[in-house]
């Protein structure tokens, strides 16, 4: 039975952070429709703020999979799986993993991002065997001050990306949708809520119609992946 352990983001950041924007998200999905009984998976929200820590979430999700690992006398598979700054999460917690010769099976990422100093310098550690890297494209105009982690792998791991042309909340399965007064042909105010028109920077080049079918083409694609290393 596979271990499974997924860290989610903040959504489409601030004007959706509640948890229940998180209730259909791919990495919640992920875990919680897996075939695994309950004491082998652990779904994990990630920061509640755009300001918040992840390391919170890393130490939960590492002593999780060590606990787990020790008790299945080291035969159970690893499988990660994250969004956002959840993402880097997995990829951190792999690279402790690695510390104790614990190997990742497989690891599918949403659109990792940083938001530390150190976060041009994560990549993905050889002991995790195949990853699969969904993430949004430069020119979708979608939180571009956004630094994009884990784009780096070792020749011991196969890693595999694709690009969708959607937001960054579309990617996790949390594509934005409108609310009154705007209609599905608008494009993605990405501002937050309550902010000024000198705060409020330039719209996307994503209408809510465009991200909502993209963020389905993202599950689409994430599907053989999933049956391939048994998240199912």
């Amino acid at each position: 039975m596979a271990i499974i352990l997924g860290i989610d983001g903040i959504g489409a950041m601030s004007k959706f952070t509640g948890a229940d924007h998180f209730r259909n998200s791919f990495v919640r999905r992920i875990v919680e429709n897996s075939g695994s009984v309950s004491q082998e998976k652990l779904y994990l929200r990630g920061p509640k703020e755009t300001t918040g820590n992840i390391e919170d979430a890393i130490d939960t999700g590492y002593r999780f999979v060590r606990s787990r690992f020790r008790a299945a006398q080291s035969n159970s598979p690893v499988l990660l799986t994250g969004y956002s700054r959840g993402a880097a999460g997995v990829i951190i917690l792999a690279g402790r993993l690695k510390q104790r010769n614990i190997s990742v099976n497989a690891m599918l990422l949403f659109d990792a991002v940083g938001r530390f100093a150190e976060s041009e310098t994560i990549s993905i550690s050889k002991n995790v065997k195949n990853v699969m890297h969904v993430r949004r494209r430069a020119d979708s105009g979608s939180l571009q001050n956004l630094r994009s982690v884990g784009t780096r792998a070792s020749s011991d791991t196969n890693y595999e990306e694709k690009f969708f042309r959607c937001t960054h909340g579309a990617i996790g399965g949390v594509p934005w949708a409108p609310q009154k007064g705007e209609a599905l042909s608008d494009l993605i105010d990405e501002s937050p809520l309550g902010a000024s028109v000198s705060e409020r920077g330039e719209p996307t080049k994503i209408t809510f119609q465009q991200d909502a079918k993209a963020s389905r083409d993202v599950w689409n694609h994430v599907q053989s992946f999933r049956g391939k290393h048994n998240y199912f």
